[in-house]
């Protein structure tokens, strides 16, 4: 099953591939969601994420699944 996640703003479906740890300077330790559609990859911070996106009904919790596995 694919993590598909609706972002409000467009309505598209994204994937959600997995979550990162940021290590640069300024944001060293925030937690980073990876997502892709159309063959092209995005990165975005955990909680503007979950502000940004829903989970779709055809979709599992991934992002609070690998967030804890981090």
């Amino acid at each position: 099953m694919k993590n598909l996640w609706r972002n409000k703003k467009n309505g598209k479906l994204y994937e959600v591939l997995s979550t990162a740890i940021n290590a640069t300077n300024k944001d060293d330790g925030v937690i980073m969601v990876l997502y892709t559609i159309d063959n092209r990859l995005f990165v975005r911070e955990y909680e503007e994420f979950l502000v940004k996106f829903e989970r779709s009904e055809f979709s599992s919790d991934i992002v609070e699944k690998l967030k804890s596995e981090i």
